[in-house]
């Protein structure tokens, strides 16, 4: 499995509160499987909602590249929602996302996930609203070990 993270609508929950916050993300869940159901991509991509703004999308059988255009596609569709808060002032859907690729020799599945968290949190610091690819690679290689088997050892600095 690979794995993005996004986080959604964390500014309207600052502005508006958690009740209207919260039929914001169900909307933004939403969009996000429509725009993932009309790209044919429903038995590659799986949406959660995790914690309380931010979404898990755990994909399988899609290269990172795939994955990235479909979030930059996701992030722009929810950008051009205008919404109509208890303010007069006009609110939109902003998409911090942060995407990450777990290869079958790493030992750790949850390495991706921080990976993809880290990116994320990135692309918050950095001007919200953006896609950040995490690329950090890691190198292994084969070897026998004592027992005249072969093991993966992981090479990374």
């Amino acid at each position: 499995s690979t794995q993005s993270r996004s986080s959604a609508a964390s500014d309207v929950y600052k502005r508006q509160g958690h009740v209207y916050g919260d039929k914001i993300l169900k909307f933004t869940a939403g969009m996000i499987k429509g725009v993932i159901n009309k790209s044919g991509l429903s038995k590659h991509v799986h949406v959660y909602r995790y914690g309380g703004e931010e979404f898990v999308l755990i994909y399988r059988g899609l290269s990172l590249l795939e994955m990235s255009k479909l979030l930059e596609l996701i992030r722009v569709r929810l950008g051009k929602v205008e919404l109509k808060a208890s303010t007069s002032k006009k609110t939109c859907i902003t998409v911090s996302s942060g995407v990450a690729t777990y290869s079958l020799l790493d030992k750790k599945g949850s390495s991706v996930f921080e990976l993809a968290d880290k990116a994320m949190y990135h692309a918050k610091k950095t001007g919200r609203n953006r896609l950040v690819i995490s690329f950090q690679q890691r190198f292994k290689k084969l070897q026998r070990n004592n027992n005249n088997g072969l093991e993966i050892i992981d090479t990374s600095a």
